[in-house]
């Protein structure tokens, strides 16, 4: 089936641009003409001088003038890290400005924030996965031990910088096995071994829960160069950029939820409602055109989960990742993470201070988080 496989993403476990498939990249769909102008710098390289962001703004603004006050788009640099915010949020004429199409806004506007983190000069690699970890700012505070934060940076010690997300689905009260603790993973999962060589033998085990039996084409494991791994579900975008979750799989009676059953972690029927969400896109290939997306979208603090929330569907948000790709000069596709209240989006510097930090449940734990570190050799 056509999407993202394990083993076939450049930056991953790949390292020649030889060995990508490019033809559907080459022909994935551009961004909107309108949106040309707004979205040009971003598209092109995710790195912004202060002349381009004021540009990247002034456009953007320039669309969606007219809409709601509530509504908007902005994009900023994250301190000197490279890295660059975009917040999108509004009703669903918003989004169609920035060509993301089909959002249903009757519940409220939606609101998604997504760093670009360019491809050339930082490294993605899972960690975590043997504690829950939390923001380090909850209410009470938490040890460094149990900080997001500072795992993220005690990740890679040599790096200046590190965008981090929530990573895949964890044993939450103990609803996929009893017998584990609650941070246990849900799918393959490791840890860097330390020595980043491409041929690390699996990285540092973590012991998990296996996923769901009835969910096997959804699922995949991300093994990075360093030899950490993540698995999550379902693919949102293939690697040409275009959508993998259409609205049509809502028919199958297991991404909805019957009844109001309590379900465990891992399975899918959360698809059917619009719910906070986190994900990330990859880029085809390792070059200046193209970035690493990690993106969230956000309900409003106190917004019940469910069928009146604000956030995304799962059709929805393959449709929102998709976009995402078609930014990079070669799409690599996309992948969901965890969400709901564990959905955090981050940057920290080498001390693990924060430098920009948005999350849906600061008091929520995740077991696992995907980390972009700069590489001290080439940023």
């Amino acid at each position: 089936m056509p999407g993202i496989h394990e083993n076939n993403m450049l930056g991953l476990t790949f390292e020649d641009p030889s060995q990508y498939d490019t033809s559907e990249a080459r022909t994935a769909p551009a961004p909107n003409e309108e949106n040309q102008d707004a979205h040009g710098q971003e598209d092109q390289s995710g790195n912004f001088s202060e002349a381009d962001l004021q540009s990247v703004i002034t456009g953007l603004q320039s669309h969606v003038r007219g809409q709601q006050a509530r509504s908007h788009v902005s994009v900023s640099s994250v301190g000197d890290s490279g890295i660059v915010h975009v917040q999108i949020k509004g009703d669903a004429g918003t989004f169609e400005k920035v060509g993301i199409d089909n959002m249903n806004t009757s519940n409220g506007p939606k609101e998604l924030h997504y760093l670009s983190v360019p491809s050339q000069g930082f490294q993605p690699h899972a960690v975590g996965g043997d504690k829950p970890y939390f923001d380090k700012d909850m209410q009470g505070g938490v040890p460094d031990e149990y900080s997001q934060q500072s795992l993220v940076s005690n990740s890679a010690p040599g790096s200046s910088s590190h965008a981090f997300i929530n990573g895949g689905y964890f044993n939450v009260a103990g609803r996929a096995n009893k017998n584990l603790p609650e941070h246990a993973p849900i799918g393959e999962t490791a840890t860097p071994s330390g020595n980043g060589e491409s041929d690390t033998p699996g990285g540092k085990k973590i012991e998990h829960i296996p996923h769901p039996a009835e969910y096997e084409d959804d699922y995949r494991t991300i093994t990075f160069k360093d030899g950490s791994k993540l698995t999550t579900a379902p693919i949102l975008s293939d690697h040409g950029g275009r959508a993998a979750f259409p609205q049509e799989k809502l028919l199958d009676p297991k991404y909805r939820y019957q009844g109001r059953d309590k379900d465990k972690p891992g399975v899918l029927k959360h698809a059917q409602h619009p719910n906070p969400r986190s994900g990330v896109s990859f880029p085809g290939a390792i070059s200046s055109e193209n970035a690493y997306r990690l993106a969230a979208g956000f309900t409003p603090p106190g917004q019940q989960r469910g069928s009146a929330s604000s956030g995304f569907t799962m059709p929805e948000w393959s449709t929102a990742m998709a976009r995402m790709d078609r930014l990079n000069q070669n799409p690599g596709g996309s992948l969901n993470l965890d969400g709901g209240g564990s959905a955090a989006l981050g940057v920290v510097n080498s001390e693990g201070e924060k430098l920009f930090d948005k999350r849906q449940n600061n008091e929520q734990a995740a077991s696992t988080l995907l980390s972009l570190s700069s590489d001290p050799e080439t940023t």
